[in-house]
Order: C-alpha cells, then structure tokens, then sequence
C-alpha cells in the first residue's frame, strides 16, 4: 500500500457518544484501524489486523444494536441497515487489502468514512437519544420523590 497517505486514527473524547461500553468499543475501532492502514505492516500482521477488525465489528455491531432495540430507539431500523451497509463495503474493501490490491489511499478513506462519517453522525444521534432517556427518567425519579 502507498505510505505517503494520511494514516492517523487518533481516538478523540468529542468521538465519545456517552456510553462507555459503545465508547470503549469505538475506540478500539480506532485501533484496528491504526493497524490496518500502518505502512510497515506484512501480509501476516495486515491479515491478522484485518480479521480481527471483521470479527470486532460484527459483534460491536451486534451489541449496538441490541442496546437500541432495549432502549426502543426509535431510528433502529435505519442505524440497522447502516450497519449491514458498511458490513457489505468492509467485505468488499477487504479482500483488497488482503491482497494488497486496495490502493491504500481508498483504505484510509473507507476506515475515515466509516468511522467518523458513521459515529459523529448516526451513533451521536443514538447518544444524543439514550441521554433524553436518561433525562426523562432523572426528571420522573426527582418529581416521584415531591
């Protein structure tokens, strides 16, 4: 893959969507990320790096989806068939890479899109809805107690 491209996936606290667990995992998607697109890496530790990546966000997904479906997240459906979107363009970018076939450049920009187009916009949304659940129930715990 082409070095000379921007590779810099460093994890922000504005990238947080205010649950830890959801945090947490986006985080270490920042990681995966960092270490596909890392320059020095051989086919050995890119293949790795990208399995590993396929099986996390299988199941990131999987836990976002089932914290939306408890909390009735109203968007579910939709955030639902982002995620199977962006599963079907990991599998497509994917065998590029494992290949080394993906210019490195559309590499960096898929893992980018994804992962900040994806979290600044649909996950924050789903943050900004558990936060009004919380304060909802916050405002109706503190009028119960008067």
């Amino acid at each position: 893959m082409d070095s000379s491209v921007d590779n810099n996936f460093v994890w922000l606290d504005e990238y947080k969507i205010g649950h830890d667990t959801v945090d947490k995992q986006h985080q270490y998607l920042f990681e995966l990320a960092k270490r596909i697109v890392n320059p020095d890496n051989d086919q050995q530790a890119t293949h790795l790096n990208v399995e590993a990546l396929y099986e996390y966000t299988h199941s990131h997904f999987r836990d976002e989806e089932l914290l939306m479906e408890q909390s009735h997240y109203p968007d579910y459906e939709l955030h639902k068939k982002a995620h199977k979107k962006l599963i079907a363009q990991l599998n497509a970018v994917s065998g590029g890479i494992l290949t080394d076939e993906t210019p490195r450049a559309v590499v960096v920009k898929f893992m980018k899109d994804w992962l900040l187009i994806h979290i600044l916009d649909e996950d924050m949304r789903f943050g900004d809805f558990l936060r009004t659940i919380s304060k909802n129930e916050q405002d109706a715990a503190s009028s119960d107690e008067t």
